[in-house]
């Protein structure tokens, strides 16, 4: 920004400076037009063109941080902090300059890390002990922030004693969302970084995770004051087996945040993580493949796919004689007030969960991921036989269709139309009771926290 530009209408009133400012917050190519040629811009069109930064490009990152690190007075109207890489070409920044560049952006409040390398990045991989190689400060360099979003990082797929770091490096953390993204990472061995120690301080609110390894998971929750505020928690994998010692971990999260009462809102999503098949049957399209592999897409794609709608993955989830869900403690859930199911299917197996949630729950939110195919009418009627049931009276059942009914082809108002009626006929009895409630995205407007 060339502050030594100067305009004979520097000392124009602040009302017209503001006003036009304001006129032009959200096209910041002329606000920025207009800052670069009269002086008179500068000042009050830094809040509008500092507020949200996006760095897309490698030859850009940078320049951005030497800029940011350089000016302490623009610094310090950046709210939101965005590194967007590409798949092909990773962004990266070394530990010293970012966390330099995080101790000057003092009213930072999301942050954003998509296809992003923190350290040196040697194939992908860090080279050394974190410890080592990332030391924990004595004294976190960065204040509070709102909102950290990590996407396909080294922080979340090589070295978890990185992200623990990382996390250390900020005061408080209120949501924390981790996501691997298309590929699911097998460590053989064990968890790679997780002998790092957890930043005690840190209480997450909220917490999403996706594909990522459950020992993290219980470690972020029981290692941290999280299991005291953690409110809301949304777990994700991809993985098909469970293994009787990732039910045990789970269990163990939920316990603790039992012992506490904060946790309101429970997400599970996509369903498929907690319907293995029987033990001894291999993923179908796996045929050679081992109890602990991962079938990332396998579970998916013979769900989806309309040709079997009624599938022979779904055949094996109703023959599960005794799934784990009084392993996975739920009972303790003290508080919690509502859970969210994120599944394209009701089976009667989803209502043997739901029975075992305590009586503070109140209402189940079902987010339909598809639009329902006539075909798995009877596996609806099925869940519907059991759910009315007197023993779950108490509890509405939500049908959320605002994420299946995305036609960009057909008329809106018909596909959610004939979403509604469907859901309402495969599920009459809990219709009957005044149970069932069917929303639209034109009906409610949430965040992708499900606020």
């Amino acid at each position: 920004m060339p502050g030594k530009l100067r305009s004979r209408f520097r000392d124009l009133p602040q009302e017209l400076t503001d006003a036009i400012v304001d006129y032009l917050h959200d096209d910041r190519a002329s606000l920025q037009a207009c800052a670069l040629v009269c002086g008179a811009w500068l000042d009050p069109s830094r809040f509008h063109l500092f507020r949200s930064l996006t760095v897309s490009q490698y030859g850009r990152l940078k320049t951005t941080v030497d800029f940011l690190i350089s000016c302490p007075d623009v610094a310090w109207y950046v709210e939101r902090f965005i590194i967007l890489g590409e798949e092909i070409t990773n962004l990266s920044l070394k530990w010293d300059h970012f966390s330099l560049l995080l101790s000057r952006l003092p009213r930072l409040r999301v942050l954003h890390l998509t296809q992003f390398v923190l350290g040196v990045n040697r194939g992908g991989r860090s080279g050394g002990d974190a410890s080592s190689v990332f030391p924990v400060p004595k004294c976190p360099p960065a204040g509070p922030i709102e909102e950290i979003h990590i996407d396909t990082s080294n922080l979340v797929t090589y070295d978890f004693g990185i992200l623990l770091h990382f996390l250390a490096l900020f005061t408080s953390t209120r949501r924390l969302s981790l996501t691997v993204g298309r590929i699911r990472l097998l460590h053989e061995g064990g968890v790679p970084g997780l002998g790092a120690p957890a930043p005690a301080h840190i209480a997450l609110r909220e917490l999403r995770t996706s594909d990522i390894p459950l020992p993290v998971v219980a470690k972020l929750v029981t290692e941290t004051r999280t299991a005291q505020t953690l409110r809301v928690l949304w777990f994700n994998d991809v993985l098909v087996w469970w293994t009787p010692e990732d039910v045990a971990l789970l269990g163990r999260i939920f316990s603790a945040l039992g012992r506490h009462g904060s946790l309101r809102k429970l997400i599970f999503g996509p369903i498929p993580i907690l319907v293995p098949p029987p033990y001894g049957y291999p993923p179908l399209h796996m045929p050679d493949a081992a109890p602990s592999t991962c079938a990332s897409s396998w579970f998916e794609d013979s769900l989806t796919d309309r040709r079997w709608p009624t599938s022979m993955a779904v055949a094996f989830a109703l023959t599960v004689p005794n799934p784990p869900w009084n392993r996975l403690n739920l009972g303790r859930l003290d508080g919690l007030a509502e859970l969210v199911l994120r599944t394209h299917v009701l089976l009667p197996l989803h209502a043997a969960l739901i029975a075992h949630l305590p009586r503070s729950v109140s209402r189940v939110r079902v987010v339909l991921t598809r639009l329902m195919h006539r075909a798995d009418s009877g596996l609806w009627a099925a869940f519907d036989a059991v759910f009315a049931a007197p023993r779950f009276a108490d509890i509405t059942l939500v049908v959320d269709l605002s994420t299946c009914c995305n036609n960009p082809i057909a008329s809106k108002s018909k596909v959610v139309a004939h979403a509604k009626a469907r859901v309402e006929a495969a599920l009459p009895g809990v219709r009957a009771q005044g149970r069932l409630v069917v929303e639209t995205e034109m009906e409610t407007k949430r965040s992708w926290w499900g606020e």
